[in-house]
């Protein structure tokens, strides 16, 4: 009995094993990343996406690393260029963006997704959801390096000295948005 058992287990470890190593070593993650890319264009073409490579995370979940932002601006026409190309900027750079739907909640009828990010030499990870009643949204911040994201405009550019750190907890009411409640806090170690 016990070695059917033995045998059984065993069987099952490995067709788990052969069906992750399966999904990673198949997995379609230059499409992946063109689908996102072409999904953020799409919905605004005022911003760009460019993905370094994408994997499966913590299933139902996906890992992209070197997630890049941009706006985006059309460039001026003139009497040599009458189809001028567009002009990127980028606006934020993540080394890793993880984002996991959260399977429970979806079979309650509530979309919810865990996320984490890194960037800036820190960390941002939380909590996304959104159903019928409103939106959640929690999120920790760890240490994020301000100087390495100056603040730009046309006009000027600020550059800020200093960490940022902090965590939210928000429960916002889509019925009636005076009786959402939550809490927001921010901390500024050395800005500058």
């Amino acid at each position: 009995m016990m070695r059917w058992l033995l045998l059984g287990m065993g069987a099952s470890l490995s067709a788990c094993t052969g069906s992750l190593v399966g999904l990673f070593v198949t997995f379609p993650a230059e499409s992946t990343a063109a689908w996102a890319a072409y999904q953020v264009h799409e919905r605004d073409d005022d911003y760009a996406l460019e993905v370094g490579d994408v994997r499966p995370w913590l299933f139902p979940g996906l890992r992209a690393t070197d997630v890049t932002l941009y706006s985006v601006k059309k460039g001026r026409k003139t009497k040599d260029e009458p189809e001028p190309t567009a002009i990127r900027s980028e606006l934020l750079k993540l080394d890793s963006l993880a984002v996991r739907m959260q399977v429970f909640p979806r079979i309650l009828g509530k979309w919810s997704f865990g996320y984490n990010a890194e960037l800036l030499d820190g960390e941002i990870s939380g909590h996304y959801a959104i159903g019928d009643a409103g939106a959640e949204l929690s999120f920790d911040i760890e240490d994020l390096d301000l100087s390495l994201a100056p603040l730009q405009t046309d006009d000027a550019s600020v550059n800020l000295l200093g960490k940022l750190g902090g965590s939210s907890d928000l429960v916002l009411d889509s019925e009636n948005v005076k009786a959402s409640t939550g809490s927001l806090e921010l901390v500024f170690k050395g800005l500058q």
